[in-house]
């Protein structure tokens, strides 16, 4: 099975004459070992994109190895976000947490307000620098939470 790529146009307003202006997101999900990260590089280089990772385990520091982390040298070749950024010894990390961070990174959801204290970044900076955000990852859940808010337990909003 291969990893799959989507693409999604964000609204972000008015554009020329008033029309409404989109902008790309794009979206690869896959099964382990399906070469989403690579096809991720790819894209990320050929399009001018910043990755966004949506993979509930490669959020902790440490997990490299058993997570399939990129390299920091593959890191470098194109941006990445959502990474190695929680102590797996002090924090239990969920799906609310995951969509709230990156609609804080992404602006999509107006209703849910977030000060993202990791990684000071927004996909409407992404935006902004000129950049395609390419969220990549094989937790379905987590990409899931990003396009269909309904997904995610209104209680668990309400806990956070």
């Amino acid at each position: 099975m291969a990893a799959v790529a989507a693409a999604r146009a964000v609204s972000v307003g008015p554009g020329l004459r008033g029309l409404p202006r989109t902008l790309p997101l794009v979206v690869i999900l896959g099964a382990t070992g399906t070469g989403k990260s690579t096809l991720a590089l790819q894209l990320g280089q050929r399009l001018g994109g910043e990755i966004v990772s949506a993979d509930s385990m490669q959020v902790y520091e440490g997990l490299d190895i058993i997570t399939n982390k990129v390299s920091s040298q593959e890191q470098r070749l194109c941006q990445h976000h959502m990474i190695s950024f929680v102590d797996p010894l002090v924090t239990n990390y969920t799906v609310v947490d995951f969509r709230n961070k990156a609609t804080a990174l992404s602006g999509f959801s107006s209703d849910l307000k977030y000060c993202d204290i990791f990684l000071n970044i927004h996909i409407e900076d992404i935006f902004a620098r000129d950049k395609i955000p390419i969220v990549v990852g094989g937790t379905n859940y987590y990409i899931e939470s990003l396009l269909w808010k309904v997904l995610i337990s209104t209680k668990e909003l309400a806990s956070v």
